[in-house]
C-alpha cells in the first residue's frame, strides 16, 4: 500500500510542476495531460477488480498491475517523446493506483480478522496516508539536493519495486471464488 500510493502522491503533486520545468507543457495542456491518469483509472479499476473476484485471487492480478505501473512510472521521465508520455500515463491510470486500490482492499478484507476488520482498514489507510505525507516532501527533498525532478520518480518506481516482491508473500492458501461460495449457498 505505502509504495502504490506514494508513486500516485509523486504524480499526483509533482507531474504539473514536471510538465512545466521539464517538457514544457504549459496552461490548459498541464491539466489535459494530468487528467489522463483519473480517465484511464475508471476502466482499469473496474476491470482488474472484476477479474480478481472471478479468480477468488489478488495476488495474480497485482502481479500484473504492479509491474506495469512500475514501468509506466519510470517512463514518464525516462523517454522524451510525448506519445510515450501519454500511453505511460493512460498505461499508469489503468493500473497503478487507483486501479490497484479496490484489489488491494480485497486483499486486507480476506487478511483480517473479522473482529478487527475497521482496525485492520485504519491501519491501511495510515500507512497509505503516511506515503501521501512523505511523497511531496521526499520529492522536494530530492529534487532540492539533485537540482532534477526525475531522481524523485525514480524513487516511487523504485518503491514499485520492492511492491512487486511484496505482493509475493500475500497469503491466498484459504480464498474461495465467488462463483464457489455461491455454490455452497
Amino acid at each position: 500500500m505505502f509504495c502504490s500510493i506514494y508513486g500516485f502522491f509523486v504524480i499526483l503533486t509533482w507531474l504539473p510542476y514536471y510538465f512545466e520545468t521539464a517538457r514544457g507543457i504549459s496552461g490548459t495542456s498541464v491539466a489535459f495531460v494530468s487528467s489522463l491518469v483519473p480517465w484511464a483509472s475508471i476502466p482499469g479499476m473496474l476491470l482488474f477488480g472484476w477479474i480478481s473476484d472471478k479468480l477468488g485471487k489478488q495476488r495474480p492480478v497485482l502481479l500484473v498491475m504492479v509491474p506495469l505501473a512500475f514501468i509506466s512510472t519510470i517512463s514518464i521521465v525516462l523517454f522524451d517523446q510525448m506519445w510515450v508520455l501519454y500511453v505511460a500515463l493512460i498505461l499508469y491510470g489503468i493500473v497503478g493506483k487507483l486501479s490497484t486500490n479496490p484489489v488491494l482492499i480485497a486483499v486486507v478484507a480476506n487478511n483480517a480478522p473479522r473482529v478487527g476488520l475497521a482496525t485492520s482498514f485504519g491501519i491501511y489507510n495510515f500507512i497509505g496516508m503516511s506515503a501521501s505525507i512523505l511523497a511531496p516532501y521526499i520529492t522536494g527533498f530530492i529534487t532540492d539536493v539533485t537540482g532534477n525532478l526525475d531522481m524523485g520518480f525514480y524513487l516511487a518506481g523504485g518503491l514499485l519495486l520492492i511492491a512487486v516482491i511484496a505482493v509475493f508473500f500475500i497469503d491466498e492458501s484459504g480464498y474461495k471464488r465467488v462463483v464457489d461460495i455461491e455454490k455452497i449457498n
